[in-house]
C-alpha cells in the first residue's frame, strides 16, 4: 500500500517559509515593533509624463481607497473598503497623449476645483478616519505617484502626518514573483526526484531496458543468404556512386554561423519572454481577467487591491519589511530628475 505525500499546496508553504529576501531598505515599521494597519492604495492621473513637462506635471484625478492589513491578509478581495475619489482642474493643458489615455480633458475639468489647501485637508480628514499606522501603496510609486503627490503638497503647503508610511507596490509584486519563481522550481526537483515509497520501505526503481543479443547463424544455408545480400548491396552501392560522379553537380550555397552568432543566441535565447510588472498585466497574469477602465484612478486602485489580496499574507509581510516614510521620498522638483 502506497504512503501519501504531504499535498503540493502544503509543500509550497514550506518551502515558501525557507525562501527569503533582503528588504530593499530598512524596515522603518518593524523597528518600532509596529505592523501596518491599514493600507492606503492610490493611484494619480495627470497632465503627462514629468520628463515631458520639465516636472511641472499637476493631477488631473486621485483615488485612494482604504482597507484593513488583516483584510488583505485573508487573500480574497476586501468587503470593507472606504474610497475618497477627486478629479481636479489643473490649470494647465492636459497632454493629448494623457486625455487619450485617461479620457480627461480641459474641457472636462474645467468646472472642477484646483487642488488646494482644502483638497490637502479632505485627504488628511479621510485618512484621519481610520487606525494607524497607515501605509500608501501605489504602482511604481517611488517614481510617479509619491513625487508628484508630494509636490502638489508643497505647492499648497500642506503636510500630511509625519508618520504615514509608503510602499511601492512594482516592486513589492517583482520581489514576491521572483521568490515563487524560484519556490516553483524548488518544488519540481523535489517532486520529481521523490520516488515512490511502498508500506514495507521498498522503493520503485526505474528498469534499464536489457539489449538484446544478437542471434547467430545455426547453418550454412544461413550464411549462404548473408552473402548473397551483402554482394547486391556492394552493387547497388557502386553504381550509385558512378552515377553521381557522370553527373554535373550543382550550385550549393553552405551556411555558416560565426561564433558571435552562436554565443549571441546563448547568451540571449529568443525563446524567453519577459515578465511584464505593468499594474493591468499583473491583475490579467493573478486573476486571468482582462482589466477595464486601465488607467482611470478608481479602476487602477481597484486592480491594485485585488492584486495584492492576491498574494495575502505574503504582501503584507513585505510591506511591513519594505515601509518607508511618505516624507522622506524627495518631492518633483524642476530641474531634478524623479525617483530613487
Amino acid at each position: 500500500m502506497f504512503l501519501q505525500f504531504p499535498k503540493l499546496n502544503i509543500l509550497k508553504f514550506e518551502f515558501w517559509k525557507t525562501v527569503s529576501y533582503t528588504p530593499r531598505h530598512r524596515s522603518l515599521v518593524m523597528a518600532n515593533d509596529q505592523q501596518i494597519f491599514n493600507f492606503a492604495f492610490m493611484d494619480l492621473e495627470t497632465t503627462g509624463l514629468p520628463s515631458e513637462e520639465h516636472n511641472k506635471t499637476r493631477i488631473t484625478e486621485l483615488s485612494i481607497a482604504v482597507v484593513e492589513s488583516s483584510h488583505i491578509s485573508l487573500g480574497v478581495y476586501p468587503r470593507v473598503c472606504n474610497k475618497l475619489n477627486l478629479c481636479f482642474n489643473p490649470g494647465k493643458i492636459v497632454q493629448p497623449i494623457a486625455t487619450e489615455i485617461t479620457g480627461l480633458a480641459n474641457t472636462m475639468l474645467e468646472n472642477q476645483s484646483p487642488f488646494s489647501s482644502s483638497a490637502a485637508d479632505s485627504i488628511k480628514g479621510f485618512l484621519s478616519l481610520h487606525k494607524k499606522p497607515i501605509c500608501f501603496v501605489a504602482h511604481n510609486g517611488n517614481k510617479f505617484d509619491f513625487p508628484i503627490f508630494r509636490a502638489e503638497l508643497e505647492r499648497v503647503k500642506a503636510h500630511l502626518p509625519e508618520d504615514i508610511l509608503c510602499i511601492d507596490s512594482l516592486l513589492c509584486f517583482q520581489d514576491l514573483h521572483r521568490m515563487e519563481v524560484h519556490t516553483n522550481s524548488m518544488l519540481e526537483s523535489v517532486t520529481s526526484n521523490t520516488p515512490a515509497v511502498r508500506g514495507n520501505d521498498e522503493v520503485d526503481v526505474p528498469v534499464k531496458k536489457m539489449k538484446t543479443a544478437p542471434l547467430e547463424f545455426t547453418d550454412e544455408f544461413d550464411q549462404f543468404l548473408c552473402t548473397v545480400v551483402d554482394e547486391y548491396d556492394s552493387n547497388i552501392k557502386k553504381q550509385n556512386i558512378q552515377k553521381v560522379h557522370e553527373t554535373t553537380p550543382k550550385h550549393q550555397i553552405i551556411r555558416t554561423t560565426s561564433s558571435f552568432d552562436s554565443v549571441k543566441r546563448n547568451i540571449f535565447p529568443q525563446n524567453k519572454q519577459r515578465t511584464s510588472f505593468k499594474l493591468c498585466d499583473i491583475y490579467k497574469r493573478l486573476t486571468h481577467k482582462d482589466p477595464n477602465n486601465s488607467h482611470h484612478a478608481e479602476a487602477d486602485v481597484d486592480y491594485l487591491i485585488h492584486c495584492a489580496a492576491f498574494y495575502g499574507e505574503k504582501f503584507v509581510e513585505w510591506s511591513n519589511k519594505n515601509a518607508k516614510y511618505l516624507s522622506s521620498i524627495p518631492h518633483m522638483r524642476p530641474g531634478i530628475e524623479i525617483g530613487f
